[in-house]
This record gives structure tokens, C-alpha cells and sequence, in this order.
């Protein structure tokens, strides 16, 4: 069992990495203030009980996939605690660096008849 998620892992780490069409990609290609990126994206991958941060930045052109580290496990009532505390400290970060950073990016996009079709 522990084989096989160890290849799934490896294989999600493949596609993290290898994506020309990821959304990161996407977002860097329109991208005119690539000196202004998050210096990293978190991730969260779950494994049976598992629950693991995965950390990605960029390097150039690469994405560099980090190694992943386990927050907590739904095995325990202190596992579950370290994930409701991990998922508010990344929410937080989500909302406070993430977002407005995004926003900014896409604020511009797509456009209508000169109108912005986000707010």
C-alpha cells in the first residue's frame, strides 16, 4: 500500500513539474511583473490519514517541486488539530498575500467592450 502512494506522489510531482499548461504557466506567460510572484504556492496532498504540505517555486522557467512534510493525520484528535491549525494559517495566507496578489493579476482580464469582467 505505502508502494503504491508513493507512486502516486511521484507521479503528481511528475505532473506539477512537467506541465507546460499548468495554470502557473499560464499566469507567467501573460505576466509582465514576474519580479512580483509569491515567492511559493503551498499544496496539500492527502494520503489515507496523511495529510502533507507541499511547497512549489520557481526557479527561471522551472517549477521546483519540494519535498513534502506531514502536518497531521485524521488518525489521531491531536493530528486533527495540527490540520485544522495548519488549514487556518494557510487560509490566512490565502487571503492575505495570495489573493491580493491574484487579484491584481487578473483584474485586467478578460475584458468586454473595455469593461473588466471581474471585479
Amino acid at each position: 500500500m505505502r508502494h503504491r502512494a508513493a507512486n502516486e506522489l511521484s507521479r503528481m510531482t511528475q505532473q506539477v513539474t512537467n506541465m507546460p499548461g499548468s495554470a502557473q504557466d499560464a499566469v507567467l506567460s501573460s505576466l509582465d511583473q514576474a519580479a512580483q510572484l509569491p515567492d511559493y504556492l503551498p499544496g496539500i496532498i492527502i494520503q489515507g490519514h496523511d495529510w502533507h504540505l507541499v511547497i512549489t517555486t520557481r526557479e527561471g522557467d522551472k517549477t521546483m517541486f519540494w519535498q513534502k512534510m506531514t502536518f497531521g493525520s485524521t488518525s489521531s484528535s491531536k493530528g486533527i488539530y495540527q490540520i485544522i491549525c495548519t488549514l487556518q494559517l494557510l487560509g490566512r495566507w490565502a487571503r492575505d498575500e495570495y489573493w491580493p496578489w491574484l487579484r491584481g493579476v487578473v483584474s485586467e482580464w478578460p475584458c468586454y467592450d473595455g469593461q473588466t469582467l471581474i471585479i
